[in-house]
């Protein structure tokens, strides 16, 4: 993050100079511009309130998503595939032995695994200042439940809900689906993940 604008301890903003009169204090009260040049107190607060929105945009904004078959997604292919690869490192190789063209084309039936891209549905997450997905679910049907095969977050926008909405979204999906589990599989040398899905029931 950008380092925060100046600020004056308030003990310091506050001493007068040791010849002020009544005649030059400021009329309206406030601290007004001292000899040193120093801004209002209003002014500094105005410029430290721009460096909160600018520096933390990303938190305030508010995310969406959206859902499309395997087929819907491919124009995003490319995004999610930055996102799969930080990951999963071992996808980061794939394009030793195949031709990146080919590595594009086939990375979400290959994210859909043994099951069929047909019953298989992605869902993207999205920042409103951003143009390229933030994060992505890929769901697969089976008999009576939603399985999420795949699910990553922008690692420079982790721990901040954006995994969440995307389970929520697809527990909310699989309900609409008549569908009344959603299941997942979590290795288990990834206690941070065991935590998070437990959080979330």
């Amino acid at each position: 993050l950008p380092p925060p604008p100046p600020l004056r301890p308030r003990s310091e903003a506050k001493q007068p100079p040791s010849t002020s009169t009544a005649a030059d204090a400021d009329p309206d009260g406030d601290d007004g511009v001292h000899g040193d040049g120093e801004a209002p107190r209003t002014e500094r607060a105005r410029i430290f309130g721009e460096w909160i929105l600018r520096s933390f945009a990303h938190v305030l904004e508010e995310p969406a998503v959206t859902q499309s078959s395997v087929e819907g997604a491919r124009p995003y292919t490319a995004s999610v595939r930055r996102l799969a690869r930080a990951a999963f490192p071992e996808l980061a190789d794939a394009g030793e032995e195949e031709g990146e063209e080919e590595e594009e084309e086939d990375l979400l039936e290959t994210l859909c695994g043994v099951h069929e891209p047909e019953r298989c549905l992605v869902l993207l997450c999205w920042l409103p200042s951003r143009r390229e997905p933030v994060g992505f679910a890929l769901l697969c049907r089976l008999t009576a439940s939603l399985h999420v095969a795949n699910l990553c977050v922008d690692a420079a926008l982790r721990r901040r809900g954006l995994g969440a909405l995307l389970l929520r979204s697809s527990s909310a999906l699989a309900a609409s689906m008549g569908l009344h589990k959603l299941t997942g599989s979590v290795a288990a040398s990834s206690p941070h993940l065991l935590d998070f899905y437990a959080r979330l029931g």
